[in-house]
């Protein structure tokens, strides 16, 4: 808040009579007109104000008037008195209220005044710095707006900008602020910001908002001065242009006006678009050449996805490298992002992968910084110590000091390519098709290149150390083989100490859905169970029996057992679905012993199986979506057939195909469906469908026989699956249930064998769609290399295309299958 030119008004008004000049004669007194004077000074809004007058007369005052003449009206006392007491209501801009005060005396004269006062409003001023990357935009205009304040200034020669926001105290912190260089005419660059809170107080104070205070009056903010140091070097680059259009396209074509709606669309954009959007953006402003469409403009071009792919073609036609040569010129230069130094490194970052509409992440890492330069990274794989270093706006991870467990498989002998062929030929000669390897981490190049509110884009190099681990049985040995394995990617790190998602204790009392420790089985550490939190700080989880204690500090949830303590960070949370980071203590030991990074949900009591909500119908079954939270999996709004790490051809030749569901009958027999071998939409035919009979069990679970039928008796099921419904709500294709999940097999897959834990509980989330959906969507299937016309020349056409309502954006060169092998 600053203090403004006090203005001062001074009204006087007197009437004077003349006298009798008569020498003989003793002067007639004569009756004066009363005198008003008024001095008020600006008052500031949402105060208690007292304004006085000061009225003087030969005789005696007899009454006063008051009467409001302009401005917004005032509910004010003591209209008939000196002094009026008021409420000053609040305003967003500077006002002027006029009062015309009327007095009289004893003997009926009067005198009036028309006197005005000034109102002021509370604000803060921001202040924005930073630079303009991009040739042309050197002594162009540049505006910063939130909600319906401006600021404008001019960019200097060298790209430099000041500019400084006031803002009045009602104004949602929480708004977004655009920041936009140059004209929409010709080019503009934009960049999208959370909140004005990112930016420092100019004065390293906040606004006064519920106060009873005179213009003037400072009160120092924690939060104002925690920003203050922490408010970043603007950049406005081709960078800040991509992600604002991806924004505001996610958003439905309008820009997000506060913080929440811009994370949450940032968390659902894909880091390849991004860079590549911003690629388009440089070669667009550097070409001699006019690209951009009649009517167009370069923002809403980004923010149209026809627009913007038909741009992508025509620069592709006209020279087929220039868009990777752009990518690769902005991940070198540092000027795209805040400047990375050890101080604003977030402590903690969780790496995930952009998220489709109405889903949450439901994988990745946690990333943890110290200040002293050593850190580590856990996953539900990984628990790995590195020391740190930033240069370039790039931090660089060694692992290289410190000894790591690693992962590790079993793989085939004859897809291992580091391997000679003798050496192969000797271990499978030797009885060995698969053999034991391990994955440890060596180094990784963290370089970021996009700065958003609460995730960071970074191009990830990590290099990692492949190992065939040794073999010595009977009589035959192999002493091992390693090499340095690479993967380039472009990720999304989460910066939790950025993020408004906290747990909160009165929220949690009920039923909940969470990840337990159990290592109960050898593919699962961990088991989806039903918890119900009391009031009190105590529970009981509904599956096992066992009690445990709770509570929140600092919005994290501490879920303590007997043995082991559960610490559970909120990542992200859309409508009911919760994404979560589990690291799992032993108390004996006090060290952590494994993570995970999954999902939550909060248990409806009122959902239950019944015997119509559990029908599918023969046209439709429920399809798997536990794997397609990742925008990845998504073109647009349809859902893939092929798994997103897999091309085409690789789809046809693994029969990677998603398709895997239930559909259940009312007869009580159904069946499993799942993806058919050597075929791709449009023509699936000879769905894989393993028939099952339903029943619902007396403690309302969905259980489904004869998954596996047993191997000494045809006519009996080995191996059942049940699911306990926890939410039924409507999903992205249609109605979504989600599901705790367990399946059980008999032992040996004998009709006498004891029933075996086969999948641990988990949980699951199905969606109710047509058996014919990926046959019926397949005209939108990215075919990449062989093509849509090969497809078509293979397979006969069989089914109707259903029509495409939104175009979803062209990606050149995805990151999220590039490896090399050294």
């Amino acid at each position: 808040m600053f203090k403004k030119d006090i203005v001062s008004v001074l009204v006087f008004s007197a009437l004077m009579s003349g006298c009798s000049d008569s020498a003989k004669s003793t002067p007639e007194k004569t009756n004066q007109t009363p005198t008003i004077a008024a001095e008020f000074s600006p008052i500031t809004e949402k105060s208690s104000v007292n304004l006085s007058i000061v009225a003087s007369d030969d005789d005696r005052i007899a009454s006063y008037l008051w009467e409001q003449v302009s401005g917004t009206q005032l509910a004010f006392t003591g209209g008939d008195s000196d002094t009026i007491a008021f409420e000053v209501p609040a305003i967003t801009q500077d006002s002027v209220v006029e009062f015309k005060i009327t007095v009289t005396d004893s003997e009926g004269l009067s005198a009036s005044i028309i006197s005005p006062v000034k109102i002021e409003r509370i604000e803060a001023l921001y202040s924005i710095v930073g630079k303009v990357v991009g040739n042309g935009f050197n002594n162009v205009d540049i505006t910063a707006t939130v909600g319906e304040e401006l600021a404008a200034s001019t960019i200097d020669d060298s790209g430099l900008f000041s500019l400084m926001l006031a803002v009045d105290d009602d104004v949602d912190v929480d708004k977004t602020v655009t920041i936009k260089a140059g004209s929409i005419d010709t080019f503009q660059l934009v960049a999208l910001y959370p909140s004005i809170t990112t930016f420092a107080l100019a004065d390293g104070l906040s606004p006064v908002s519920n106060g009873v205070q005179s213009k003037g009056v400072k009160v120092k903010s924690s939060r104002a001065a925690e920003n203050q140091q922490s408010s970043p070097t603007v950049s406005i680059s081709a960078v800040s242009t991509a992600l604002f259009g991806l924004l505001s396209a996610a958003n439905g074509g309008k820009t997000p006006i506060n913080t929440s709606e811009m994370q949450l669309f940032e968390s659902q954009i894909n880091p390849d678009l991004i860079i590549e959007a911003a690629a388009v953006v440089n070669i667009v402003l550097s070409s001699e050449q006019k690209l951009l469409d009649e009517g167009m403009d370069l923002v809403s071009t980004i923010t149209n996805p026809a627009a913007y792919n038909a741009l992508v073609v025509k620069i592709e036609a006209i020279d087929p490298n220039s868009i990777s040569d752009a990518v690769e010129k902005i991940i070198l230069n540092p000027d795209y992002a805040v400047a990375l130094t050890p101080e604003n490194i977030a402590p903690i970052y969780y790496q995930t992968t952009a998220v489709a509409p109405t889903f949450v992440a439901r994988s990745g890492a946690r990333y943890e910084f110290k200040q002293e330069g050593i850190g580590k990274n856990v996953s539900s794989y990984e628990n790995d110590q590195f020391d740190w270093t930033v240069s370039n706006n790039t931090i660089k991870l060694d692992y290289s000091q410190y000894e790591s467990n690693g992962s590790t498989s079993f793989e085939s002998v004859s897809n291992i390519s580091f391997l000679t062929e003798v050496e192969k030929e000797a271990i499978i000669a030797n009885g060995h098709q698969q053999v034991m390897t391990s994955y440890k981490p060596f180094s990784r190049t963290l370089t970021r290149i996009v700065s958003g509110s609460t995730v960071d884009t970074f191009r990830d190099e990590y290099v990692q150390i492949h190992s065939v681990l040794p073999i010595k049985e009977n009589g035959f040995t192999f002493p091992g083989a390693s090499k340095e394995s690479s993967t380039v990617s472009n990720v999304l790190l989460r910066k939790a100490s950025m993020g408004n998602k906290q747990f909160e204790a009165g929220e949690l009392v009920g039923l909940w859905g969470f990840d337990v420790y159990r290592n109960s089985h050898v593919n699962s550490k961990m088991d989806f169970e039903i918890l119900d939190f009391m009031m009190g700080g105590k529970g009981i989880s509904i599956d096992s029996g066992d009690d445990f204690t709770w509570s929140v500090n600092d919005g994290v949830l501490s879920v303590n057992f007997e043995r082991y303590s559960h610490s559970v960070n909120l990542i992200d949370m859309v409508g009911g679905d919760y994404s979560v980071f589990t690291e799992v203590f032993d108390n004996e030991v006090g060290e952590v012993i494994t993570a995970s990074f999954g999902g939550a949900v909060k248990i409806k009591d009122d959902v239950q199986w019944s015997a119509e909500n559990v029908l599918t119908g023969p046209e439709h079954y429920y399809q798997t979506m536990v794997n397609q939270w990742s925008s990845y999996s998504w073109d647009g709004d349809i859902l893939k057939y092929c798994s997103a790490v897999y091309t085409i051809e690789e789809c046809l030749e693994y029969n990677s195909g998603i398709m895997f569901g239930f559909q259940m009958l009312t007869d009580n027999t159904g069946g499993r469906y799942s993806a058919p071998s050597d075929l791709l939409p449009p023509n699936l035919t000879n769905y894989f469908i393993s028939p099952l009979t339903w029943l619902l069990t007396e403690n309302n679970k969905l259980r489904m026989d004869s998954l596996d039928v047993c191997y000494d008796d045809a006519s009996k099921s080995c191996r059942y699956r049940e699911w306990k419904l926890l939410k039924m709500i409507d999903g992205r294709l249609g109605k979504r249930i989600y599901v705790q999940e367990v399946d059980m097999k008999r032992e040996r897959n004998q009709s006498a064998g004891a029933w075996k834990v086969n999948i641990s509980p988990r949980w699951n989330m199905y969606e109710l769609i047509e058996v014919e959906y990926f046959n019926k969507t397949a005209s939108s299937v990215e075919m990449s290399k062989i093509g849509k016309a090969a497809v078509a020349a293979i397979f006969e056409f069989k089914v109707s295309v259903l029509p495409i309502d939104k175009v979803s954006y062209k990606i050149l060169y995805p990151s999220v299958v590039k490896q090399v092998v050294h």
